[in-house]
């Protein structure tokens, strides 16, 4: 698994310092995931999206492919959203750039405590 994670950081040399835990069912939740997830492309979800009422936090990495498909869309839809765009960083920004994702999330908690 961390061969396929590795596209999904800015610095490769993080790569080490994801934890991934595999539980002994793996194969067998895949196997079921595959089939339940069959029909999740058609379903659209992003006009209930509208609906959420808290304060959203939306952090993505600008190397993160889905910063800029997923991340401005649910931006958009969701009323109260914040979004961050965090320089030089993958899909994991809580191991890649850890101290400006930590002052990110403590920021956005405090002003909307």
């Amino acid at each position: 698994m961390r061969i396929g994670f590795k596209h999904q950081f800015y610095n490769p040399n993080f790569l080490d310092s994801l934890n991934l835990s595999i539980n002994e069912n793996f194969l067998l939740e895949s196997k079921l995931f595959q089939n339940l997830s069959k029909n999740l492309p058609l379903y659209d979800f992003h006009s209930d999206l509208k609906n959420i009422k808290a304060p959203t936090l939306l952090t993505y990495g600008d190397y993160d492919p889905l910063s800029d498909l997923a991340g401005k869309m649910l931006h958009e839809a969701i009323p109260q959203s914040k979004f961050e765009l965090i320089k030089n960083c993958g899909h994991f920004p809580f191991i890649e750039k850890e101290a400006e994702f930590n002052q990110i999330v403590s920021t956005f908690v405090a002003q909307n405590n």
